[in-house]
């Protein structure tokens, strides 16, 4: 499926994207006083909590959510959310246990503390691993996904999208480091949710209210997709097994 947009919506959309992008780079340019890796990975130590929870948030909540396991939530259920309810644990323990060495240590990046742990040998090891995975999974995923709403919006091919949107993202992130990532990841957070909140409620609405989403479901091919909880033999989504799975994969991540 392809959208059809008038003249005056591509001004906007790009009139829009243009604001957002100038306004990241110039606080996090603004932030990044040091030109050192503590400017480029921390803006100098100057973003407050609310903007790192935001970043954190937004960081986490991409297209490969919003397209993805949106898709997975219709096939099989409400039951997909469980994988990301189950991070709320894992970021938890991080916090906890995880992050109080690093910030003894002063330390900004994985790789940094593997070193001082261990040995630098162990710091590359482990980056080259986390750049191969990062590469052929998270952001393998992230830009198609990205790339299919960029051709529905747009009908541009899929790897015009995938080369556009990637060399777009990494000159932005190199001239500004974490402060334009953490900036522009402040101002998506809020968009993100209120633009969910009226897909969910103009969703309710057209259905006509809760009640009849759950007499809709009960006659669809997913009868208990309102359930979170999935017995163990759920060749898809066994509740206890994305709990375990989750945990160890989340504290990993």
């Amino acid at each position: 499926m392809q959208l059809h947009l008038t003249t005056v919506d591509w001004m906007v959309c790009l009139a829009a994207l243009a604001f957002n992008v100038a306004l990241g780079l110039y606080l996090g340019l603004l932030a990044r006083k040091k030109r050192d890796s503590s400017g480029f990975f921390l803006a100098g130590r100057t973003l407050t909590w609310s903007i790192v929870g935001a970043s954190l948030f937004s960081t986490n909540i991409g297209s490969e959510h919003m397209v993805g396991l949106s898709g997975d939530s219709y096939r099989y259920g409400l039951c997909a959310g469980t994988v990301e309810l189950i991070t709320v644990v894992a970021l938890g323990i991080t916090a906890a246990a995880l992050l109080p060495y690093y910030i003894q240590n002063k330390v900004f990046t994985i790789p940094e503390f593997l070193e001082l742990r261990y040995r630098s040998e162990a710091r590359m090891c482990f980056s080259g691993i986390m750049v191969f995975i990062c590469i052929v999974t998270k952001m393998a995923f992230t830009l198609y996904a990205g790339a299919l709403v960029m051709q529905a919006v747009t009908g541009w091919g899929i790897m015009q999208s995938v080369v556009l949107m990637g060399v777009t993202t990494a000159i932005i992130t190199i001239i500004g480091g974490f402060g334009v990532v953490a900036y522009t990841d402040a101002i998506h957070s809020p968009i993100m949710i209120v633009g969910s909140a009226i897909i969910l409620f103009t969703g309710l609405h057209k259905v006509g209210g809760w009640h009849a989403l759950q007499q809709a479901v009960r006659h669809s091919p997913v009868p208990a997709a309102l359930h979170l909880h999935r017995p163990w033999t759920d060749p898809v989504y066994p509740f206890w097994g994305v709990v375990l799975t989750v945990l160890y994969a989340g504290l990993f991540y």
